[in-house]
């Protein structure tokens, strides 16, 4: 009787130490990754994932948005693009995915364009995205040349007497897309607004 107690507790002590091991195994696999990102402009963000699939969701912290990528290896994935007083641009870029993440002051949010993903992105122009989007439009050379090619796809219209005004020198009305006098007076910034313009009007005649 007493081997047999003995067998049973052995056989007991080896079963809970394979389920305690197997608890541990899931707990790790499950956890996956998280990654705390604050840039030298004062945004911060979670990047959390991993675990058993590739999906990694990036949520910034100081507003509600999130977004989806596939396979993020680190923080050297994450980059600035851009940076001004009125637009600052974010690139998270992994083999499957190219997310642009934009900031404007005005609003406390974030928003996404992703190349990768071009019926997304379009998608999200076709709402209140793309409106607030459109109505920043001129404030940077570098949003105009990102955002331009969906903008146009959804707004082409708008879009093209956009560019034909500022190409023109007639900026009546263009404060409502994001341009300002101080950023008319800025020179050097203004010729490379109308040189992407200009590029996308002789493209559009073609």
């Amino acid at each position: 009787m007493k081997k047999i107690l003995k067998i049973f507790s052995v056989l007991f002590s080896i079963i809970c130490f394979i389920l305690l091991l197997f608890v541990i195994i899931m707990v790790l696999l499950f956890r996956g990754h998280v990654y705390h990102i604050k840039t030298e402009y004062g945004d911060s963000f979670t990047i959390r994932g991993g675990g058993f699939t590739d999906d990694y969701h990036i949520m910034d912290d100081n507003s509600e948005y999130m977004e989806s990528i596939i396979h993020f290896e680190g923080k050297k994935q994450f980059k600035t693009i851009c940076h001004s007083k009125y637009y600052t641009c974010y690139q998270v870029k992994t083999d499957s995915d190219n997310l642009f993440i934009l900031k404007f002051p005005e609003y406390n949010n974030c928003f996404s364009l992703c190349p990768s993903n071009e019926e997304y992105t379009l998608f999200l122009m076709k709402g209140k995205q793309g409106e607030i989007i459109k109505s920043e439009l001129l404030c940077d050379s570098n949003l105009i040349e990102l955002v331009l090619p969906y903008l146009d796809e959804v707004y082409h219209d708008k879009v093209a007497d956009i560019a034909l005004k500022l190409t023109t020198g007639n900026y009546e009305g263009l404060e409502q897309y994001g341009l300002t006098k101080e950023m008319i007076n800025d020179k050097e910034s203004l010729d490379e607004k109308i040189r992407i313009m200009e590029d996308y009007l002789k493209n559009n005649k073609e």
